[in-house]
């Protein structure tokens, strides 16, 4: 029993160091925060999108990047972290893979990207993460697996994974 105490200890501190080594890489001087904290504006937002076709209905690539631009703004503006005319700017590059269910309904996308940060046109940081896939909280989660589940899921809830990449995204934000 010792033994599966120390085992569950070792496993959450290495998950703890996981989560702690995704920071973001500094490549000039963290500029000081502002007296409202740090705001950013968006300059660009881009989706790499992965799919193995293209049903009727489903938002291309370009217009995809328009939704998660503006779910990024909105959830920047929530955590009161957006200014059109900040100094600080960010660069959204995400790879988007599409994936299906039954027929043209959509199961879990998984999706990779990276920020990059720039001050008055100059890059001070960028962040990167992995293989990542869509999380509506414990209880939207059931009902998001029901949907997937009986191939309900579709193009008209495709915003809703790409506001759950917004709300990564403006979580890595807040903690620059």
């Amino acid at each position: 029993m010792k033994v599966l105490g120390k085992l569950m200890a070792i496993v959450g501190v290495l998950a703890l160091v996981g989560c702690a080594s995704t920071k973001f890489n500094y490549v000039a001087e963290k500029p000081a925060a502002d007296a409202d904290g740090y705001l950013f504006s968006i300059s660009e937002v881009s989706i790499n999108l992965i799919s193995e076709k293209q049903p009727e209905g489903y938002l291309n690539a370009a217009q995809l990047s328009e939704v998660l631009a503006e779910k990024l703004q909105g959830r920047l503006q929530e955590k009161q972290l957006y200014s059109g005319d900040s100094s600080l700017s960010v660069n959204v590059n995400v790879d988007y893979q599409r994936k299906f269910g039954y027929g043209d309904s959509l199961a879990r996308p998984v999706f990779t990207y990276e920020l990059n940060i720039f001050k008055d046109g100059k890059k001070i940081a960028s962040r990167a993460i992995g293989k990542s896939t869509t999380d509506h909280g414990y209880f939207g989660q059931a009902a998001v697996n029901a949907q997937i589940g009986t191939g309900t899921w579709d193009e008209e809830d495709e915003p809703e994974d790409i506001d759950m990449i917004a709300a990564s995204i403006s979580s890595d934000l807040e903690k620059f």
